[in-house]
């Protein structure tokens, strides 16, 4: 008896935008997503990859930018790869990185970089003024002139964490609607395009 794995593609209920299996919540809508609120895509299949038998002739439109994948996105402005399921960033300069913290947002525009803490700058010494858990210096967040955003641990006393794991010295990527921590102190990371 074999068991199915999971779908490799999954679609919002509420306006049917492709999904990854943990985004919190839909980059389409900005609903929430719990257990009932994903459902399977099983129309949409993963294309060959480049130069494999029944490939396509020509470059495509869009690749997936995560190492390792590199294979056609179903449009040029996908929020996830259907191949790997890397939530990818929203590429061009008109876009911006918010960091909501329930004291404030943080926001980092792209080719800036931002130091997040009691020190910090880009308004999250404000933000994050007396939580004497958070390090003066805690991280870092850069927005590359695509519109990726990317953190790394600043030396901090607590940690930074996206989701459940830690963040080291070495920049690693953050994707729209991923949850990164101070220690305990949590924001929301949204990629919102300029009106």
């Amino acid at each position: 008896m074999s068991v199915a794995g999971p779908p490799v593609v999954w679609r919002c209920r509420h306006c049917g935008r492709l999904v990854s299996r943990t985004a919190p919540y839909c980059h389409g809508c900005s609903a929430m997503l719990g257990e009932d609120d994903r459902e399977p895509a099983p129309d949409v299949r993963p294309e060959p990859a480049p130069g494999a038998v029944g490939a396509s002739v020509g470059e495509p439109a869009a690749v997936c930018p995560e190492p390792g994948c590199g294979r056609p996105l179903p449009a040029a402005d996908a929020w996830v790869c259907p191949h790997c399921l890397a939530e990818l960033p929203v590429a061009g300069a008109d876009v911006r990185v918010e960091l909501s913290f329930a004291t404030g947002t943080v926001v980092v525009r792209p080719g800036a970089e931002a130091v997040l803490g009691r020190n910090g700058t880009h308004r999250s010494a404000e933000v994050l003024d007396g939580l004497c858990h958070v390090s003066r210096r805690h991280a870092g967040v850069r927005v590359d002139e695509d519109g990726s955003a990317w953190v790394r641990d600043a030396g901090s006393t607590n940690g930074t964490f996206i989701d459940a794991d830690a963040v080291g010295p070495k920049w690693v990527r953050l994707v729209d609607g991923a949850v990164l921590r101070l220690d305990h102190t949590a924001c929301v990371v949204r990629y919102v395009r300029s009106a």
